[in-house]
């Protein structure tokens, strides 16, 4: 599914959440077939570069009013992320009805996109994190693409 490589190891996983352990230092993770997260995947220290290589990654979140009416796809913390795409085709895509986040910040995070589509439901990228000291921040650049039926990118 993917082939992860950090502090010079190269791995390969198939489940991709095992991909966003937390890690210090730099970390490669290049996508080999679509994915499917059956679970938030929460991102936490290091400094990952996510490569879409044209690949999709679908939610299989479901919302549940009662207990999570608005679940993130992936809950980035105290890490710098950077999402690319060279064919542009890479897609994070949440069907989650009626609202889900694909990407949500706490304290302390980077975030750069540079290339693919991020697209649901919901919200497409929301910082809910960053009050002085601890401020998150968020670049889209290049060939990169954020579609939303609510909220495209919430500050």
């Amino acid at each position: 599914m993917a082939r992860v490589t950090a502090g010079g190891n190269t791995v390969y996983v198939e489940n991709l959440a095992d991909a966003f352990l937390p890690q210090n230092g730099d970390v490669e993770i290049l996508m080999l077939a679509d994915a499917r997260l059956d679970e938030t995947v929460k991102v936490t220290g290091g400094n990952y570069t996510l490569d879409l290589n044209g690949q999709t990654i679908r939610s299989g979140l479901a919302a549940d009013p009662a207990v999570l009416p608005y679940p993130d796809l992936f809950y980035i913390e105290k890490a710098e992320m950077t999402i690319q795409d060279d064919s542009g085709k890479g897609c994070i895509l949440s069907e989650i009805e009626p609202k889900g986040t694909c990407i949500n910040f706490g304290d302390l995070s980077k975030f750069l996109f540079s290339g693919g589509t991020i697209r649901g439901f919901g919200t497409g990228i929301s910082i809910e994190g960053g009050y002085w000291p601890n401020i998150s921040w968020a670049r889209v650049t290049g060939n990169a693409c954020i579609q939303s039926t609510d909220i495209g990118i919430n500050v």
